[in-house]
């Protein structure tokens, strides 16, 4: 077992606080990092995009977002997924122990491949989840060709 010992050039990178933050600023005092807060930060559902020989099957998680922030565009090949947490009530008096959840707006983009039919995308939502179905053309699916013999 290794033992890690406090540094003793250094004693205040040891102090509470973000230690990456400390050890940047003394490095490169001539920058300024942003404070960074829920709504600089941002957040970013994740998602999975599946495919299958029928279509393209993105799901993204969307804790905490009701359908009607959600935003799905489909333009020049491109899918987009915008939306809105938002967050419950903001009341000054709350004293926080952790706050770890993000809120605040989103937006993810993805190229799809020509092979998507955008006459046929369909979005279902349930239980915070989105899943977008992007079926593929009739013709992009390929087929198998039997051989003939002779």
């Amino acid at each position: 077992m290794q033992v890690v010992k406090r540094s003793t050039r250094f004693p205040e990178l040891w102090d509470d606080g973000d230690i990456f933050d400390r050890v940047f600023r003394r490095m490169n005092p001539f920058v300024q990092l942003p404070e960074l807060s829920a709504e600089t930060l941002g957040w970013t559902p994740s998602v999975d995009l599946v495919d299958n020989d029928e279509e393209y099957l993105l799901t993204a998680d969307l804790p905490g977002v009701r359908r009607e922030d959600v935003e799905i565009t489909f333009e020049d090949g491109v899918l987009t997924l915008k939306g809105m947490r938002k967050q419950e009530s903001e009341k000054k008096e709350r004293k926080y122990h952790i706050w770890e959840r993000s809120y605040g707006s989103f937006e993810r983009s993805f190229t799809l491949p020509r092979t998507v039919d955008p006459e046929k995308i369909r979005a279902d939502f349930e239980d915070g989840v989105v899943k977008i179905h992007m079926p593929k053309s009739a013709e992009s699916r390929g087929r198998r060709i039997q051989i003939a013999a002779k």
